[in-house]
């Protein structure tokens, strides 16, 4: 079962880079949410598959048993209005998941394929997009009409690596890298590194925390945070450089309840902050945002 905390993090910015998503997940899942674009752009790590049975026998047990199902979901969340003043707004979108064990097809991660071991080690490769930016207010992609002058962020195709080692039953430590194949030229690579936790509450519950670095190469910054001369003369907003490096933390917190062998509800909350240079960036509005999202899912 994944929980994954949608930071579509339309967040903080006028409309900066694409929103990050925050992703909660098992600590043996095969990769970490990156929660994470702002507004700018969000990257998705492979998130645990979820099972459509009741919890028995050991974690690992469990993980396996996960890797082998389907489902949909409706998840409501309530997320940040971009280049507005702090103002939340709910949208209602479906989801879906479907893994063999080895290969998976899911709305969040993409296509792609995963593997893990006895030791704890995961990885997956996968193929996912990036919506980009634009330069109006809409529910669909990362923007805001605060940012007119800016120029459009175009789509791009990505490739996404992820990995995580479990440190003990209930810690994994991993990260992610988003390289781009197609679409917005420079875009850059982003990544994230970060810690997640799974915490079994009964036979029916269990609690997700995790934590992440956020990171992009001095391309992926200058597109969603940096103002060139040119943007400037346009938006108004004065010329802005920035570095490659971290460009954010975030932090996340999820609850699931198996209600029977098919159906699970869950909750999440979570929080990003733009540091740096990119917190300091002109199309910034807000370097703190939080967002929370409510799910119910059907396994079969």
């Amino acid at each position: 079962m994944k929980a994954d905390l949608l930071q579509n993090n339309q967040l903080h910015l006028r409309g900066g880079p694409r929103y990050p998503r925050i992703r909660l997940q098992r600590a043996a899942s095969p990769s970490f949410q990156k929660e994470e674009r702002y507004e700018t752009h969000e990257n998705t790590p492979a998130a645990a598959p979820r099972t459509g049975s009741r919890r028995t026998g050991t974690r690992r047990q469990r993980y396996r048993m996960a890797q082998l199902g389907r489902h949909v979901g409706w998840p409501r969340t309530a997320l940040p209005r971009l280049g507005r003043l702090p103002r939340y707004h709910a949208t209602i979108s479906p989801e879906f998941s479907f893994t063999d064990g080895t290969f998976f097809a899911d709305s969040a991660r993409g296509l792609g394929a995963q593997y893990q071991n006895d030791a704890g080690f995961t990885a997956s490769g996968s193929l996912n997009y990036d919506p980009g930016r634009t330069e109006k207010n809409s529910i669909y992609r990362p923007g805001s009409k605060e940012l007119k002058g800016m120029g459009r962020v175009k789509g791009s195709a990505l490739a996404n690596v992820s990995v995580s080692q479990e440190i003990t039953p209930w810690l994994a430590v991993g990260g992610d890298v988003n390289v781009p194949l197609a679409g917005q030229k420079h875009r850059g690579v982003d990544y994230s590194l970060g810690v997640s936790s799974t915490l079994p509450m009964g036979d029916s519950d269990q609690l997700m925390l995790n934590a992440n670095a956020l990171g992009g190469s001095g391309n992926y910054n200058r597109t969603y945070f940096g103002v060139s001369p040119e943007q400037s003369a346009r938006s108004g907003y004065r010329e802005h450089k920035a570095k490659a490096g971290i460009y954010g933390y975030s932090a996340g917190a999820g609850w699931e309840h198996q209600l029977d062998e098919n159906w699970t509800t869950g909750a999440s909350v979570g929080v990003t902050r733009l540091t740096g240079k990119a917190g300091d960036s002109p199309i910034v509005k807000k370097k703190t945002a939080a967002t929370g999202m409510a799910t119910v899912r059907y396994n079969f």
